[in-house]
């Protein structure tokens, strides 16, 4: 459906960290966050496209004047 772009905001170090640790739930809960928010922002955009009614006035008025 998308890309997502990461920037890296400083430096740690490296390795793996532990799931305990409070600073990697708080950024599994904010990737989760993000995901959800994107999701539900795709599927309304999707709604409002497919509710949408388009209707070409100068068309009609240039039909309207051919017609008389």
């Amino acid at each position: 459906m998308g890309y997502t772009i990461y920037k890296a905001a400083g430096a740690g170090a490296g390795g793996q960290r532990e799931i305990s640790d409070p600073v990697v739930q708080q950024h599994i809960r904010q990737l989760l966050h993000d995901g959800r928010s994107q999701l539900l922002k795709n599927a309304y955009f999707e709604i409002l496209r497919d509710q949408a009614k388009v209707e070409n006035f100068f068309a009609e008025e240039i039909f309207k004047n051919d017609a008389k």
